[in-house]
């Protein structure tokens, strides 16, 4: 939930509230998270792409 609050702009605890049902997802939101989620069931990532992926580096 902390990435998505990054991408969006918005606090860590209204993601949260979103999540748990006790604050409404703007419908404009609503509909653009469904595109999304639409698109990554339609356009899996690529098998076998961890084989030469570079690891993250950890934060200093």
């Amino acid at each position: 939930m902390r990435k998505l609050s990054e991408i969006l702009g918005t606090h860590n605890t209204t993601v949260q509230r979103w999540s748990k049902g006790k604050q409404l997802i703007p419908n404009n939101l609503a509909e653009w998270l469904e595109a999304q989620a639409k698109f990554r069931l339609e356009h899996p990532l690529p098998k076998g792409w961890e084989e030469n992926r570079v690891p993250p580096q950890e934060e200093l």
